[in-house]
């Protein structure tokens, strides 16, 4: 239940983003803060959110192996015009 200084979970979902970015007003902040330290639920959302975008720079920096794109691309080609056994040969399905 919310009350006027406190937050739900689905509020403190929708706010994440402002409140990665550091821009939540100071008021609403310490109310994130609090519902935070409150929440365990929310806190461990918070920390898969920032270890995904941690994890999401660092494939950025890495360049991806020669054929990483040509081979999804010619699989889904190969779907897409009609040759159903490329998905058999490729995944082993």
């Amino acid at each position: 239940m919310r009350t006027p200084n406190s937050l739900t979970c689905r509020e403190a979902v929708d706010l994440i983003t402002d409140y990665l970015d550091a821009a939540l007003p100071s008021p609403l902040l310490t109310t994130y803060e609090r519902h935070l330290t409150a929440c365990p639920e929310c806190d461990i959302f918070l920390r898969q959110i920032r270890s995904t975008i941690w994890l999401t720079h660092r494939l950025a920096l890495q360049p991806a192996p020669p054929g990483t794109r040509e081979a999804p691309l010619r699989v889904f080609r190969a779907w897409k015009n009609g040759d159903q056994t490329i998905l058999h040969d490729t995944f082993d399905i």
